[in-house]
């Protein structure tokens, strides 16, 4: 993972999409994108990465732009 300029369009090379940063939380067990959620029936589609060894879930959504 690394961090690009979000304004930058389009995508830079080697990466094919800007992920949006959406929540950073201590992880519970078994942690997954699930527990991004933001609220019961969420339907937005969520990225999730274990980090800190397992203890950190960081949450992520493709970027839209503006």
């Amino acid at each position: 993972m690394t961090a690009v300029a979000c304004c930058r369009e389009p995508v830079p090379v080697p990466y094919n999409q800007i992920m949006h940063i959406t929540g950073v939380y201590r992880a519970p067990a078994g942690a997954d994108a699930n527990n991004c959620r933001r609220a019961a029936g969420d339907q937005t589609r969520y990225w999730a990465a274990l980090v800190d060894d397992g203890d950190t879930l960081l949450c992520t959504t493709i970027y839209q732009g503006s």
